[in-house]
């Protein structure tokens, strides 16, 4: 097992070398959402993960990094997903968020097998 700290916490996740279930096939098992498609300065974005496993379980315990891509500059942030399958992360939008679409790419690792999710959304004023 894997102990990390997390946003001040810390969290045990699986290692690549852990048992942990396969997650189900293509976007079914590993899902990323932005909290709004189209946000202006001062709004915070949430970007949250699900994993599932093959029979549509939640999988908790995995370890979700996500980058962030704001037109060349990356940001990388991670969680570890809950009892319900679920992560979540969060930027702050300001005025110098790039007003093209910003992308979000999450990754984890379940099965030894690496699976990633995209995601955007467009800064609009």
């Amino acid at each position: 097992m894997l102990v990390e700290a997390v946003r001040g916490q810390v969290r045990t996740a699986h290692a690549w070398w852990a048992i942990t279930p396969v997650l189900k096939a293509r976007g079914a098992g590993f899902k990323t959402r932005v909290s709004d498609a189209t946000v202006v300065p001062g709004q915070t974005v949430v970007v949250t993960s699900i994993a599932h496993d093959g029979n549509g379980r939640p999988v908790p315990n995995l370890l979700v990094r996500w980058v962030w891509d704001f037109d060349g500059r990356k940001v990388t942030t991670k969680a570890i997903t809950d009892a319900t399958g679920r992560a979540s992360s969060s930027q702050l939008i300001t005025t110098s968020t790039t007003r093209t679409r910003v992308h979000v790419t999450a990754f984890t690792q379940s099965a030894s097998r690496n699976r990633s999710s995209t995601t955007d959304f467009k800064r609009v004023q």
